[in-house]
């Protein structure tokens, strides 16, 4: 019987970085609901990163900041090709409740509904510059 050929354990590290310093980079972004945030083409391109300077410039337009802390908890459930994987996907439970919306004039919270926990899948691309997370998909408040 021939032993299926097992992924390089580096690339679902190497994605999870991606991933988790994606995450990172959005958080330091939304301080000040900034769209150009120069780190976030650092690990995100495609889909992904224009899915993130979405919702960066339609808080920024409604006057949102968006402060405190995501909490991720990354799984790896796949990589292909099997091998040498240049794509990888990855499960989360997005933990956003205390990551919230503030009124950037005022600096005041903008309500006092706080986050949830949210189903997160996204893909992970490797390309010659490097790990990117260029698919993401973001469930509603509850999702998981």
């Amino acid at each position: 019987m021939r032993t299926p050929a097992r992924p390089d354990p580096g690339a679902g590290q190497a994605a999870e970085i991606s991933y988790t310093g994606m995450w990172d980079a959005m958080q330091a972004a939304g301080l000040t609901a900034d769209a150009t945030f120069p780190a976030l083409p650092d690990y995100a391109s495609g889909q992904a990163l224009a899915t993130l300077q979405n919702g960066l410039r339609e808080a920024r337009s409604h006057g949102i900041v968006i402060r405190g802390q995501l909490l991720t908890s990354p799984v790896v459930t796949s990589a292909s090709p099997p091998g040498s994987p240049s794509q990888v996907g990855i499960r989360d439970c997005l933990d956003d409740t205390r990551w919230l919306n503030y009124v950037a004039a005022t600096g005041r919270l903008q309500d006092n509904v706080p986050g949830g926990r949210r189903l997160v899948t996204a893909v992970v691309t490797r390309s010659a510059a490097g790990w990117r997370v260029t698919r993401l998909a973001v469930g509603a408040e509850g999702t998981c």
